[in-house]
């Protein structure tokens, strides 16, 4: 599933060795937020973490699949009507064929996730 230009717009990134902070702005016309939830819209964890993927992809060129959730934790909610910069402040580290990656999604003053994911090259 790509969720880049449907749910969300990368707006900028920046990519060194075992780092990745990309700022990205979520769409609030996008069909997700219609139907979680009408009125009230929030992102779901599921695509919370999807994006960290998608994003990661960029950082390191290659598709990626998620073996393993090692924790998330969901601080705040995060809805559309109430943020719009996002950042994903990643950091990983390659080891052979797999990928561990820890993930902070902030905005300016609030932290919304924390994630830990270890993630194979497809």
């Amino acid at each position: 599933m790509v969720l880049e230009n449907k749910l969300y717009n990368i707006v900028e990134t920046e990519n060194s060795l075992g780092k990745c902070l990309t700022s990205i702005n979520l769409i609030k016309e996008s069909d997700i937020f219609e139907g979680h939830f009408p009125g009230n819209p929030i992102t779901p964890g599921v695509v919370i973490i999807a994006i960290a993927r998608e994003i990661l992809e960029k950082a390191v060129g290659h598709k990626l699949f998620i073996k393993t959730v090692l924790s998330v934790k969901y601080i705040s909610v995060l809805s559309p009507q109430n943020t719009s910069a996002v950042y994903f402040d990643m950091t990983y580290d390659l080891v052979g064929n797999q990928i561990k990656t820890k993930v902070i999604v902030k905005d300016d003053t609030t932290i919304f996730v924390r994630m830990s994911l270890i993630i194979d090259l497809e």
